[in-house]
């Protein structure tokens, strides 16, 4: 699957949680785009519910200053159907 997050967070002084947010997403292997907390990448669907709860688990954890604000995320499923198809063509 085809998996784009971006989140952003409120009141994070030194960045402390975006960057334990951003390690998790890098380390499932998403690329961070630009200078923006976008990542994007490919991941089948048990790494992707494992990532979303190792995410939302450090978040709710942190105990320093910072929230969650917003977070997006695009799942195209049928990118990575479509790329099997053409390798099995």
């Amino acid at each position: 699957m085809n998996v784009t997050i971006k989140f952003s967070v409120d009141s994070d002084q030194g960045g402390v949680l975006t960057g334990i947010l951003g390690r998790i997403l890098t380390d499932a292997g998403l690329v961070r785009t630009g200078n923006t907390a976008t990542y994007s990448g490919q991941l089948v669907e048990n790494a992707l519910g494992d990532l979303q709860l190792e995410f939302w688990t450090a978040a709710a954890i942190h105990d320093g200053p910072g929230r969650i604000d917003h977070v997006w995320m695009y799942i195209n499923k049928d990118y990575l159907q479509a790329e099997e198809a053409q390798a099995a063509e």
